[in-house]
């Protein structure tokens, strides 16, 4: 994987939880950047009906799955007293997805696919 962005494909994001009415609960996770690098993560077109990134949560913790942004561009800081990475709280709506297929692009390089488990570990991209 692209060494701009941290090992997120070995990471837990838990799916969300139906709440009935066509609602659900949303979830967060971490994602590092190293210093000085900006990474976009998009859902790749298989997942984009299921998962979405949120800007933020709201009070009640109940979203619907709508239309949006399929993808979040992470800007690290430089080097700093911070450490060599920026961490960044990402909050998501997954509806369900097992296995959510992400495309991971640093300027210059090639795109990478990693597929982030609902479970911990690798999956299929």
């Amino acid at each position: 994987m692209n060494r701009a962005l941290g090992d997120m494909a070995n990471r837990h994001w838990a799916p969300g939880q139906p709440l009935g009415n066509g609602q659900w609960t949303a979830g967060g996770g971490i994602v590092a950047v190293r210093a000085g690098a900006t990474v976009v993560v998009r859902v790749a077109p298989a997942g984009r009906s299921r998962f979405q990134f949120l800007r933020t949560f709201n009070r009640t913790d109940r979203y619907r799955p709508r239309p949006g942004p399929d993808g979040i561009t992470f800007a690290a800081c430089p080097v700093s007293y911070m450490g060599p990475v920026t961490v960044f709280w990402v909050p998501y709506l997954d509806s369900g997805l097992s296995c959510v297929p992400l495309e991971i692009s640093v300027a210059g390089r090639q795109p990478v696919r990693v597929g982030l488990s609902s479970h911990g570990g690798t999956c299929a991209a």
